[in-house]
């Protein structure tokens, strides 16, 4: 009986961290979209059930701001701390996102993201739905292989060109 009552107290904890984590990660959008031209905000609701066997629904308001210049359907900001990040690097840069595998082939995964956010070793993109599929595959990749994801930095993204993409061809 006590160790049924000690394994809710833990799942109810995670379930609390969870919550935390898509607050805090919603506040960080808002954030980084707080300066950009604002068409609208609409709200969305998140369920949470409880671990007990009666089931509640809670709904929580988040704001989910659509910037004027419209994203498209599958676009979305992402952290990524698989990347080997410059000590250099700061939030407005433009970046690819390469790897690099023990044949030291080089190919580019993602080309010239803008860095949204910087923190503690996690870079924030704005990616669309192939890019994402293309980043796990890399991610797979360098935690199977002795592949790394790093970053090269443009140095004037407004006159250089976007590289190509030639990671899953």
């Amino acid at each position: 009986m006590a160790y049924t009552r000690k394994s809710e107290k833990i799942i109810n904890i995670m379930l609390g961290i969870l919550v935390g984590t898509i607050i805090t990660a919603s506040v960080i959008v808002a954030f980084i979209y707080i300066n950009k031209p604002i068409k609208k905000v609409q709200s969305t609701g998140i369920k949470v059930q409880s671990t007990n066997n009666k089931v509640q629904n809670e709904e929580k308001k988040v704001q989910s701001i659509v910037e004027e210049t419209g994203l498209g359907d599958d676009e979305r900001v992402q952290d990524y701390d698989m990347i080997k990040l410059p000590s250099n690097l700061k939030i407005g840069d433009y970046v690819d996102v390469r790897i690099k595998d023990v044949g030291n082939s080089d190919m580019v995964v993602l080309a010239k993201k803008e860095v949204l956010e910087l923190n503690g070793g996690m870079v924030w993109f704005k990616i669309n739905g192939k890019e994402r599929r293309l980043m796990n595959k890399a991610m797979f990749e360098v935690s199977n292989d002795k592949s790394i994801l790093y970053t090269t930095v443009y140095i004037n993204p407004q006159k250089q060109i976007k590289a190509e993409v030639g990671y899953g061809k």
